[in-house]
């Protein structure tokens, strides 16, 4: 902790305390010793076997990067308090900024303890945004300890805030987007979440070019050959329709770039829109979301995101309005209907000429 009450139950930060004085938790009320250190920033500790539910252990990573951010954020905020314990909820925030609350994240966390921990501030009216720490920012942008945290704006895209230490530096990993199965995005850095603030208020968003489709195609064959339950399960349903997985019409590859919320299921749920428009004459249009995204929709695990269902529906109508403008499929007062048949292709072969040929143009 950066924070303890002294005897006059006045809140003094470990850098301007002075040693040999009693101080105590903000949470439990227990004793905590003013600890200076070469490895740690100056901070104040919990006596060996006392339980604080509001303390954890914390790095000297965490430690400094709080200090910092408190000191960087009263740039922004007229009113910043370090280590605000909210008593209602029974919880420490590392930075209250009037009503919103920063936390600075280094350590694993579970996305049922973030989530938690996210609806408690809620419960007080709270906001909170989260900033990782280098572990997170080491690890995969794919790995689901990272995606929990994933947030949405509309100039940037999906995106996540980290702050490096020792460097006080924040990176910006923005407009995260699945390019076919691959998840890209673009970073930047800054030295201030001010200048953070100032780019994103701005529009950032870049069009990219798409890779060939033929990567894509290949990569789904050899995906196939190598028995991967998901590619395999996806080649049942559409045996079972009487088509190939590896003739897909090309429409469902269309848009190429896709939110980053559907890639437990990047290709599939497009299939299978395909495969119900194929087999009903006509179709609601919840209908066809809920059982073609009925996957993802069970796996959106995202407690940073307010609205994870109206996103992905989002993404949904995207690839209903490609199907429309490609006059394949036509709203009707209730659903939607197929108008004209899909054509797939025998095998991959086939499928890779005419890529080659339509990419040709």
């Amino acid at each position: 902790m950066l924070t303890a009450w002294n005897q006059y139950h006045q809140l003094i930060t470990a850098k301007g305390a002075k040693a040999g004085q009693p101080y105590v938790c903000p949470g439990c009320h227990q004793p905590v010793i003013l600890k200076r250190g070469q490895q740690k920033l100056a901070h104040f500790a919990h006596q060996q076997h006392q339980l604080c539910g509001a303390s954890e252990s914390e790095s000297p990573e965490h430690l400094q990067g709080k200090w910092f951010l408190a000191t960087d954020l009263r740039t922004i905020f007229p009113r910043v308090t370090l280590e605000s314990y909210l008593h209602a909820i029974r919880q420490r925030a590392d930075i209250r900024c009037d009503q919103v609350v920063f936390e600075y994240q280094c350590s694993p966390l579970s996305t049922q303890r973030l989530s938690e921990r996210i609806y408690g501030y809620a419960q007080i009216q709270l906001v909170s945004f989260w900033i990782l720490g280098n572990r997170y920012y080491q690890q995969r942008c794919t790995a689901s300890s990272v995606q929990r945290f994933l947030r949405f704006r509309k100039t940037i895209g999906y995106y996540l805030v980290f702050l490096l230490e020792p460097q006080n530096q924040y990176r910006l990993r923005y407009q995260i987007q699945l390019h076919d199965h691959h998840l890209q995005f673009q970073e930047r850095s800054f030295t201030s979440f001010q200048a953070v603030q100032h780019f994103w208020s701005k529009g950032h968003l870049q069009t990219k070019k798409p890779d060939s489709l033929s990567h894509v195609t290949k990569t789904v064959a050899r995906r196939l050959q190598h028995g991967q339950a998901p590619y395999l399960e996806l080649q049942l349903s559409c045996y079972q329709a009487g088509y190939n997985l590896l003739g897909c019409p090309l429409i469902v590859h269309w848009p190429r770039f896709q939110s980053p919320l559907m890639k437990p299921d990047w290709l599939g749920w497009r299939i299978r829109c395909l495969l119900l428009l194929q087999t009903r004459r006509e179709i609601a249009v919840t209908t066809l979301y809920q059982r073609s995204c009925n996957l993802i929709r069970r796996r959106a695990t995202y407690p940073c995101l307010h609205d994870v269902n109206n996103l992905i529906f989002a993404q949904f109508e995207v690839f209903l309005t490609a199907l429309i403008r490609q006059r394949l499929v036509q709203r009707t007062p209730t659903g939607v209907i197929l108008i004209k048949k899909i054509p797939w292709f025998s095998d991959t072969s086939v499928k890779l000429k005419e890529i080659t040929k339509q990419e040709g143009k």
